[in-house]
């Protein structure tokens, strides 16, 4: 697991999907950033954000909508168990 500055980001063993603690929720989402196929595991979760590595493309992990950088899809959100659930 990789501590980021409010969150942190874990990669769940099916290799596509990550876990992402913000505060007291897990989110589940893709592994994979919707605008380049960025590993967002890589990425930095700042507050409720998670912003990609690649590119920048910053996405809110409560909705999972992109909030700045390039034109891309957003992300989907699902709950998650707390992280080592899988």
């Amino acid at each position: 697991m990789s501590d980021r500055t409010h969150g942190s980001i874990e990669e769940l063993p099916d290799g596509t999907a990550l876990a992402v603690r913000v505060g007291d929720r897990t989110v589940r989402v893709p592994a994979r950033c919707p605008h380049r196929g960025a590993p967002l595991a890589r990425g930095v979760v700042t507050g409720a954000f998670l912003e990609c590595p690649w590119h920048g493309a910053t996405f809110d992990l409560r909705t999972g909508c992109r909030v700045r950088g390039p034109q891309c899809a957003d992300l989907a959100i699902a709950e998650h168990g707390p992280p080592g659930a899988g």
